[in-house]
């Protein structure tokens, strides 16, 4: 029943992922990834305010995978990174949650540039 919910929440994250992009993007020139950008920090915002809202009510675990690990999951998993620095930095964890951040971007773009180089590779090859 989890894995369910959960391909449930993604397909609907994942389609609001494109629509809220698409919309972004109409707005704007496409010089910056303000698609990308808008639903990042919605996401983060959706987030926070869900998981705050979710402390302070009983919410069962389906319903939890559905929102966090489906929708927002498909919709953006740069929420779950804001979430665990955030969570670092509360901890007083301030060297971890740099780490974290400097890391996670860092090689982020590392692997996008691997996998760029990777399939250069393939197709060349």
């Amino acid at each position: 029943m989890k894995y369910l919910v959960i391909f449930i929440g993604g397909g609907f994250g994942a389609m609001m992922r494109d629509i809220v992009s698409r919309f972004v993007y109409s707005l704007f020139f496409p010089t910056f990834p303000y698609g990308t950008m808008a639903v990042n920090l919605l996401g983060s915002l959706l987030f926070g305010f869900l998981w705050q809202l979710t402390e302070r009510m009983i919410v069962s675990r389906e319903i939890k995978a559905l929102v966090f690990t489906g929708f927002l999951g498909a919709f953006t998993t740069f929420s779950t990174f804001s979430f665990e620095t955030v969570n670092l930095i509360r901890e007083g964890e301030i060297k971890f949650a740099v780490l974290n951040i400097v890391a996670s971007v860092f090689l982020g773009l590392v692997c996008i540039f691997l996998g760029i180089f990777l399939a250069k590779q393939i197709v060349r090859g």
